[in-house]
């Protein structure tokens, strides 16, 4: 009989065991699972970004060419340039009812006269002869050298590269009489290398300012044509 009861009794035994494999390895596909879904997720944000790029594509394709593909359209230069809130009046009188400044010739003569606004002065003035399609507007730009937009010597016999007139007490207007050349001249900038400046029939320059007033300067071009 005791035999027979330990045969009984054994299967028992193994029964809890069993179950507790079973157990373990449905916890551990339970784990593994779990892990399967988070990479799942991380590789559906990676799909959603593609479709954004995607998306995004099909935009520009029916808006217009990919950013990548556009080609910036070179900016026109911009004509003779006046500083804003500049205190200085500039003003070119004709001659005789003849515009100065329309037609001119080689080493004529053209006559500024500036004065300061009420309140304020007049220290100096600076003139040189420019390229008529550039907005010469700093220090750089009027500088030869840098700007390589404004003559380094005159274009001719009889003719201007630079005029400088400087104030006095108590600073008020000041004429300035520059003599306009014709013909061309080619020099090196500091940065940009070799350029030329060409006035004359079919080039059109202008004539600019540096005026020094309190607490700063300011710039004036004004358009020379020839004939």
């Amino acid at each position: 009989m005791s035999a027979i009861r330990s045969t009984w009794l054994e299967p028992r035994v193994m029964v809890p065991s069993v179950i507790a494999v079973v157990a373990v390895v449905a916890l551990l596909t339970v784990l593994l699972v779990g892990g399967g879904s988070g990479g799942t997720t991380g590789t559906a944000a990676g799909a959603n970004a593609t479709t954004s790029e995607v998306s995004g594509s099909g935009s520009t394709d029916t808006g217009g060419s990919p950013a990548s593909s556009v080609v910036p359209t070179p900016t026109t230069p911009q004509g003779p340039y006046t500083t804003p809130t500049m205190p200085v009046q500039v003003e070119v009188p004709d001659s005789a009812g003849v515009s100065q400044t329309d037609g001119v010739l080689d080493g004529q003569a053209v006559t500024v006269h500036a004065s300061p606004e009420s309140g304020s002065q007049l220290f100096g003035v600076e003139a040189r002869l420019c390229r008529g399609d550039v907005a010469v507007s700093s220090d750089g730009d009027f500088a030869p050298t840098l700007g390589g937009v404004c003559i380094d010597k005159p274009l001719s016999t009889g003719s201007d590269a630079k005029v400088s007139v400087v104030g006095v007490e108590p600073y008020s207007g000041l004429d300035v009489t520059f003599r306009v050349g014709v013909g061309s001249t080619t020099f090196m900038t500091q940065y940009d290398g070799s350029t030329a400046i060409t006035c004359g029939p079919g080039s059109p320059c202008q004539i600019v300012l540096k005026l020094q007033y309190p607490k700063g300067f300011g710039f004036k071009g004004i358009p020379v044509t020839y004939r």
